[in-house]
């Protein structure tokens, strides 16, 4: 994560404006952590930590990326680098 702001005495971290923060990470394997926490959400019937529309605009973002990397793979003369048995 990158903030825009200042430090002490109008020095900024790396780059005059911003300072680098590190969010916090849970340990374990992405996937389970996020099914596991949406079951805690049923469970507990609360508001998951991810919306389906967070999930939807993530993944049509991911899908966007694969796309252009094939179309820019295609270019690169590699268009079987996304389908090697092709």
């Amino acid at each position: 994560m990158i903030k825009m702001e200042e430090g002490a005495a109008g020095k900024a971290g790396p780059a005059p404006g911003l300072s680098f923060a590190k969010p916090e990470v849970t340990p374990g394997e992405p996937l389970r952590l996020e099914i596991l926490s949406f079951l805690d959400a049923v469970r507990c019937r609360r508001a998951p930590q991810v919306t389906a529309q967070q999930g939807h605009r993530a993944l049509a973002l991911a899908l966007e990326i694969q796309a252009s990397m094939a179309a820019h793979a295609e270019r690169a003369g590699l268009a079987n680098f996304f389908n090697p048995g092709a």
